[in-house]
């Protein structure tokens, strides 16, 4: 996250605290995943605070590459697939749907449209595997943010910053209910903002938004329950 091993610390707490009040809001087991995510976001802020603490100094550089790795994976490697899975799993893994007001049928284009964003998250997940194998990347203060860049140098495949957004963006405007399409919006305003004045510590400041998302989440799970016997 931006700013200090402080911020990215004191934001893993509180984000944390949402991640498992979404989850204990959940009332049925294939809404956990959506509300898995706020989780996901703490411990990424908890990983990198550490990566802070060994940039300034404060904790021994031989922990610097586990961190990094830790922070990386959740990032580029869990959260490109855990986004369009969860929202599969929201709207199609249960009995009835999430929300009443959401009409009985979907048209299979919607299946289809998340399908291929999982199938896209796979792909920058594996990408993304073999970057943090082969090309090592290592943190770099840059800008009061974290920029990561790689230590073996080799042209990398832009079109996986495509993918990447198609996983974790665009699986949101594929759903049929409010409350979760407002969250799209406001993802895409997060990207978009971070791509414009953080291009190079893209990953770090996207994240540092990850608490207004959070709430965003906590309120599509409390508007859709489903009773307990669905």
């Amino acid at each position: 996250m931006c700013f200090s091993a402080t911020a990215s610390f004191t934001s893993s707490v509180v984000i944390g605290a949402l991640g498992i009040y979404s989850i204990k809001s959940v009332t049925h087991s294939h809404q956990k995943y959506l509300a898995a995510i706020p989780f996901l976001f703490a411990v990424q802020q908890f990983s990198e605070g550490f990566v802070w603490l060994t940039l300034n100094y404060q904790l021994s550089m031989k922990y610097q590459g586990f961190f990094t790795q830790s922070f990386l994976s959740f990032a580029w490697i869990i959260g490109p697939i855990l986004v369009p899975f969860a929202l599969y799993k929201f709207e199609f893994g249960g009995k009835g749907l999430p929300s009443t007001r959401v009409s009985s049928t979907h048209p299979v284009w919607r299946k289809f449209g998340l399908f291929l964003c999982l199938a896209a998250g796979v792909f920058t997940a594996l990408y993304s595997l073999y970057q943090m194998i082969y090309l090592i990347p290592f943190p770099k203060i840059h800008d009061f943010h974290i920029a990561y860049e790689f230590k073996n140098i080799e042209a990398t495949w832009t079109m996986n910053n495509y993918f990447y957004v198609v996983s974790t963006v665009v699986p949101f405007f594929l759903s049929k209910i409010r409350e979760i399409l407002v969250l799209a919006f406001v993802n895409a305003l997060a990207l978009g903002i971070a791509y414009y004045f953080y291009i190079n510590a893209l990953p770090s400041t996207w994240c540092f938004m990850s608490a207004g998302i959070s709430l965003l989440i906590i309120w599509i799970i409390r508007n859709n329950k489903l009773p307990l016997n669905t």
